[in-house]
């Protein structure tokens, strides 16, 4: 494997691969520039160029030497075989595909060479592995060949690194993935406000090793997710804009309001049966009517702590119920917005869906756009069966685990009210639960939903009882 020169006086060399990354498996910028019997600081490495001799000292102190062919010269040391360490597995070696002076000349030596080094886009990238934690970051830098680092960042500094990292590799593209968990997408409008390519992964798509499971750390976690980027084996999540998430939030803050409504009634039950105080059974019911509150405020305890606890319970309850009706009217006023009342009404006229499970629709999905197909919508719902087919084995399984289970539980729960208003919803019910259980016929109703949903709001139509929707 050589390569000859043929020209003499400001000869150029442009190279399909650098000669340092070739001799310390790193990479350079685009483009880079050495001085013959001179040398310079490239990427961490001194290249010093005396004679024929290129000399490469890395700043891990690592050492190599080689020669480039003048004119009847020996064969180019810089092949495989004649590397000392192999440091990465590496292409083959450098090759002249071009020269800018076409002089000949008899002299062995050629005279003010310079070196020219062009690298492939590919290789023109920096990849980086973020591993996200509360105060902290790990962060794993790679580029085509060889991992550059890894790095402990706080919170507070990852701009600063950021900027930092793209000085040192100023002609780079800079790509970035992380895992999608509790930090949301700040990093990730951080980053791209940067100027760094991000993307935001779900966690179980990351390809990982039986070790890399039961040898889990940060530092590990960070180069796989780098690794994996690098060989275009991540898929990106949809990152919703800053305006949906919000509204995303208000909507998704219901659920909290509610959870801490119930627990507070059921705190007050069990405090009134820990004190003997029996509700009398013409009051008992899961509704808390104003009768069984007015009752409640007329019970004596046995002592002022009591009294005063069942006092403080009920301010607690009337508080917690005063601030979710007040959130309910912000989300009804969030559906008559001009961005959402078309679709809430188109949804509104599917049976066993109200206004206020039309604009959580609406809001998980975000534009309907996104989904190519309604098969695509299922899965991401998970409302498609699993399957587990090999040889001649072909198993029927339950729907997947891997759901959003928000809107799954909805839609089955508005399932069971389209069965009741609706011929259509509930010909399909009475269909499946000939052979099937009753839970297996609600899942192929909720399926059935989806679809009509998909339907409506893809061809921005209503629903009709009739129809084929």
């Amino acid at each position: 494997m050589t390569y000859k020169s043929t020209s003499c006086r400001a000869e150029f060399f442009f190279f399909s691969r650098s000669l340092v990354a070739t001799l310390l498996g790193m990479t350079l910028a685009p483009l880079v520039c050495v001085q013959r019997n001179a040398s310079t600081i490239i990427d961490g490495a001194r290249v010093s160029i005396i004679g024929n001799r290129i000399e490469v000292a890395s700043f891990r102190g690592v050492k190599r030497r080689g020669t480039y062919a003048s004119k009847n010269s020996p064969p180019c040391p810089l092949s495989h075989a004649s590397l000392e360490r192999p440091y990465v597995k590496r292409p083959h070696g450098p090759t002249v595909v071009g020269c800018s002076c076409n002089k000949q000349t008899k002299t062995e030596e050629p005279c003010g060479t310079e070196l020219k080094i062009q690298l492939t886009n590919q290789e023109n990238m920096i990849y980086m592995g973020i591993d996200v934690h509360k105060r902290h970051i790990n962060v794993a830098v790679m580029s085509e060949h060889v991992v550059l680092g890894q790095n402990h960042v706080e919170i507070r500094d990852v701009d600063a690194y950021m900027v930092r990292l793209k000085k040192k590799y100023p002609d780079r593209r800079l790509r970035a993935a992380y895992e999608a968990g509790f930090s949301g997408f700040a990093l990730y409008h951080q980053l791209e406000s940067l100027g760094i390519e991000t993307i935001v992964v779900n966690a179980a798509d990351v390809p990982t090793t039986d070790k890399e499971r039961t040898t889990k750390s940060d530092r590990a976690d960070s180069l796989k997710i780098c690794h994996a980027l690098k060989c275009g084996q991540l898929r990106k999540i949809w990152v919703p804009p800053d305006e949906l998430s919000g509204d995303r939030d208000l909507v998704r803050y219901r659920l909290v309001l509610r959870q801490h409504l119930a627990k507070t009634k059921t705190r007050i039950k069990m405090f009134l049966y820990k004190q003997g105080v029996q509700i009398p059974p013409e009051l008992e019911s899961s509704h808390w009517t104003k009768a069984f509150q007015a009752w409640l405020k007329e019970q004596t305890m046995t002592t002022a702590s009591s009294q005063t606890t069942l006092m403080l319970m009920l301010e607690e309850l009337q508080h917690a119920d005063q601030v979710y009706k007040k959130h309910l009217r912000r989300i009804n006023e969030l559906a008559l917005t001009q961005r959402y009342s078309h679709n809430v009404d188109l949804l509104y006229t599917i049976p066993g869906i109200g206004r206020l499970t039309a604009i959580t629709i609406l809001t998980e999905l975000g534009p309907i756009a996104r989904f190519a197909k309604a098969d695509q919508l299922a899965s991401y719902v998970g409302l498609i069966p699993m399957q587990h087919q090999s040889g001649s084995s072909d198993r029927n399984m339950p729907i997947q685990r891997r759901a959003h289970q928000e809107l799954r539980t909805l839609l089955v729960q508005c399932s069971w009210m389209a069965i009741k208003g609706s011929n259509h919803f509930n010909m399909v019910y009475e269909h499946k639960r000939k052979n099937k259980t009753s839970q297996v016929a609600i899942i192929a109703v909720a399926r059935r939903l989806l679809n009509t949903i998909y339907a409506v709001l893809k061809k921005s139509q209503p629903f009709m009882e009739s129809g084929t929707n």
